[in-house]
């Protein structure tokens, strides 16, 4: 993984994750949690709704691993078929986003 500043490795990281869906998952689990129940832990809660939002981080940058043929076509701007990251770098930091999440997801259980 070569990158020639910050960024551009943040711009790639963005694009790999798809931020406006890690948002909605936030939102989706924080808000969720907020009507379910009214004695809740905030940082607790933070944490539950991060722990989802680095889960969809992870599936989002696998699913450019597996559809980067499709990708070529359909979305060439995305860091796999644009080139700005390999897919075996793409698919290790996907498992290091879906990792994150699980044992951010273990320590709020």
């Amino acid at each position: 993984m070569e990158f020639s500043d910050v960024k551009d490795f943040a711009g790639t990281m963005l694009g790999l994750t798809r931020p406006r869906n890690m948002l909605m998952a936030f939102i989706g689990v924080f808000t969720g949690a907020v009507l379910y129940t009214q004695d809740y832990n905030l940082l607790m809660l933070f944490a539950a709704a991060l722990s989802a939002s680095l889960i969809l981080a992870g599936g989002n940058g696998m699913n450019d691993y597996f559809d980067f043929e499709i990708d070529r076509v359909n979305k060439p701007e995305r860091p796999i078929p644009s080139g700005r990251i390999t897919r075996s770098d793409a698919m290790m930091l996907s498992i290091v986003f879906f990792l994150s999440g699980l044992g951010l997801a273990k320590a709020v259980n």
